[in-house]
C-alpha cells in the first residue's frame, strides 16, 4: 500500500473568487459605472439647470419690478409691449427647465438610484454567502481534511506493520495451553479433567460484542445432542472472546493468549478496525469537502447569473433613461424654440412711426404740462410785455423764437418793408429822426405782442419807423458789423475806388452795359 500523501484540496485563499476574475470585482466596476459615470453626470445636470433656473427666476421679479416702476400708468408703446413679452418669456423659459429637471428626477436620476440600491444589496448578499461558503471550505480544507487524511494513512500504515510482523513471528509451541483460563465442565458431562490442547490459531471473524456473563449462564445442550468434548470446546471458544473484549477494550496487552502469533493477530485485528474506522471518517470528509466546494462553486455561479443580471438591466436601464433624457432636453430645446419665435414675432410688431407719432402727439400736452408759467415784463406804462426784443441779443432771439438759419428778426424785415413802401420819397429817410414819443410808443406797441404787431398807416409816421429800426440796430449788445469804424470807412473807400476803376473799364472798351454791371 502506498504511503505517500496526495495534494491537500484547494484553498479557498487561491479562490478564483478573489483578486480580479471573481463576481464581486465585476459588480463594483459596474456599479462605478452606474454610480461615478451615470449618476454623478445627472446629478450634476440637475443641479447646473436648479441654479441656471434661480438665476432666470431671479433676473425676470428684478426686470419686472423695474419695469412695473418705469411704466407708472403710461400706455406702452409697441416696443414696451415687444419688451414685456420678451423679458417674460424668461420666466417661461424658468418654467420648462423647472419641468426639464421634474422629468430628469423622475425618469432618468430615481430609476439609476433604485438599480443601483437593489444591486447593492444582491451585491452585499453574494459578497456574505461567498464569504461565509470560502470560509467554510478553506476551514475544513486546511484543518479538518488533513488531518483525517493523515489518520487513514496512519492506519492503513499501522495495518501493513502489524500484518508483517505478524508474518515474520515464530511458529506456535505444540504443547501451548491456557493456563490462566479456568475450565468449567457443563453439568451431566463425562467428567473429563484434561486441558484441550490448541493446535493453530482459531479464524479471526467478527467478534460478538456482548457483555460477558458469569460462568453459570451457559447454554444447556440437551445430552443427547452434545457431547463432553464439543461443550469443552464451546466454553473455550467463549472464554477466549471474552479474554479479547477485553483486552481490546482496555488496550492492555501484557496478558498474552498463545504466544507471540496470537499477538500479533490481535494487534491486526485492532489496527485493521481502526483503519476501517478511519477510512469511513476520511470518505466522509473527502464527500464533505466535496460537497463544500460544489456549494461553493453553485454560489459562484449564482453570483456571475446576477452580475450576468445585472449588466443586461443596467443595459436596460441606462438605454431608457438616455431615451427620456434626450426626449426631454428635445422637448425642452423645441419650447425654447417656440419661445424665441414668440419673440421674434413681438419683436417684428414694433412700430417706431406709431411709437414716434404716440409721443409726438403729445409732446404740447406734455410741454404744456411740464413748463412753467412764463414771466412777463412789466412795463410801468404800457403794462406787461411778451415780447423783448430791444436790448437783446441776435443768439438769445434767434433761440427763443426758433428762427432757422438765414432767417432776419421781424422787427428788421417790418421796417425795411415799410420804408421801401412809404419812405424812398421822404427827405432824410435816415437822418431825420422821428418823434420821440412816437418811437418809444412803437417800441411797446412791438413788445407788448410781436407776433400781431403791425404799423398803422398812414397814422405811424415813416420817419418814426425809420427811428424805430435805428434804436433797435443801436441797442444791440453785440453789433451786427464787429469791425471797427477806421475799418470799415477803409473798407467802403477801397470799395468806391474799385467800382470806379471797374466803370471806367467798362465805358473805355467794348464791353456792353450788362457786362459792366457783372464786372462790378
Amino acid at each position: 500500500m502506498s504511503t505517500t500523501n496526495p495534494e491537500p484540496g484547494p484553498s479557498g485563499r487561491s479562490s478564483i473568487s478573489e483578486g480580479s476574475h471573481g463576481p464581486l470585482p465585476l459588480f463594483d466596476t459596474h456599479l462605478r459605472f452606474l454610480s461615478d459615470s451615470y449618476l454623478s453626470f445627472f446629478t450634476e445636470r440637475k443641479k447646473i439647470e436648479e441654479q441656471y433656473v434661480e438665476a432666470l427666476l431671479r433676473l425676470h421679479k428684478k426686470c419686472r419690478t423695474t419695469d412695473v416702476y418705469l411704466n407708472g400708468s403710461h400706455e406702452p408703446s409697441t416696443t414696451r409691449k415687444a419688451w414685456d413679452e420678451v423679458r417674460d418669456n424668461v420666466e417661461r423659459e424658468a418654467d420648462t427647465r423647472m419641468a426639464f429637471i421634474a422629468s430628469m428626477t423622475t425618469e432618468v436620476i430615481n430609476p439609476l438610484v433604485a438599480l443601483k440600491e437593489t444591486q447593492e444589496r444582491i451585491r452585499k448578499r453574494i459578497r456574505e454567502d461567498l464569504k461565509d461558503a470560502i470560509s467554510t471550505h478553506t476551514d475544513y480544507a486546511e484543518n479538518v481534511y488533513p488531518k483525517l487524511q493523515r489518520t487513514y494513512l496512519k492506519k492503513a500504515q499501522d495495518v501493513e506493520e502489524s500484518k508483517s510482523a505478524a508474518a515474520n513471528a515464530p511458529p506456535l509451541s505444540p504443547t501451548a495451553t491456557y493456563e490462566h483460563t479456568p475450565l468449567v465442565l457443563p453439568k451431566g458431562g463425562s467428567g473429563l479433567q484434561t486441558r484441550p490442547v490448541v493446535t493453530s490459531p482459531q479464524p479471526l471473524r467478527p467478534l460478538d460484542r456482548r457483555p460477558s456473563g458469569s460462568v453459570g449462564q451457559t447454554r444447556n445442550r440437551s445430552p443427547s445432542t452434545s457431547t463432553a468434548l464439543q461443550d469443552l470446546a464451546h466454553q473455550g471458544k467463549r472464554q477466549l472472546n471474552q479474554l479479547i473484549t477485553f483486552l481490546d477494550k482496555s488496550g492492555n496487552m501484557k496478558e498474552t493468549l498463545g504466544g507471540g502469533r496470537t499477538d500479533g493477530a490481535l494487534r491486526t485485528v485492532r489496527a485493521k478496525r481502526e483503519a476501517d474506522e478511519a477510512d469511513k471518517e476520511y470518505r466522509k470528509a473527502v464527500h464533505w469537502l466535496e460537497t463544500l466546494r460544489l456549494r461553493r462553486v453553485k454560489i459562484l455561479e449564482g453570483g456571475y447569473n446576477s452580475l450576468e443580471s445585472f449588466v443586461r438591466e443596467s443595459s436596460e436601464t441606462v438605454k431608457m433613461v438616455l431615451q427620456r433624457y434626450s426626449d426631454n432636453l428635445t422637448a425642452t430645446s423645441m419650447t425654447q424654440t417656440q419661445l424665441c419665435g414668440h419673440a421674434r414675432r413681438m419683436v417684428d410688431k414694433i412700430i417706431p412711426e406709431q411709437d414716434t407719432a404716440t409721443i409726438a402727439a403729445n409732446i404740447p400736452k406734455m410741454l404744456a404740462f411740464a413748463t412753467p408759467k412764463p414771466q412777463y415784463y412789466q412795463n410801468y406804462t404800457v403794462g406787461e410785455c411778451r415780447d423783448l426784443v430791444f436790448g437783446v441779443n441776435l443768439v438769445d432771439y434767434a433761440t427763443a423764437k426758433g428762427l432757422s438759419d438765414g432767417d432776419i428778426p421781424k422787427i428788421i424785415r417790418i421796417c425795411i418793408k415799410e420804408i421801401d413802401e412809404r419812405g424812398l420819397d421822404a427827405e432824410g429817410i435816415y437822418r431825420v429822426s422821428g418823434r420821440h414819443a412816437s418811437v418809444l410808443e412803437l417800441q411797446h406797441k412791438f413788445e407788448r405782442n410781436e407776433d400781431i404787431f403791425e404799423f398803422q398807416v398812414p397814422t405811424d409816421d415813416v420817419y418814426a419807423v425809420a427811428s424805430l429800426l435805428k434804436l433797435y440796430l443801436r441797442e444791440l449788445p453785440e453789433p451786427v458789423f464787429k469791425f471797427p469804424i477806421q475799418d470799415r470807412i477803409q473798407h467802403t473807400e477801397e470799395l468806391a475806388v474799385a467800382i470806379e476803376i471797374a466803370a471806367f473799364t467798362c465805358c473805355s472798351s467794348s464791353y456792353t452795359e450788362s457786362d459792366c454791371g457783372a464786372l462790378i
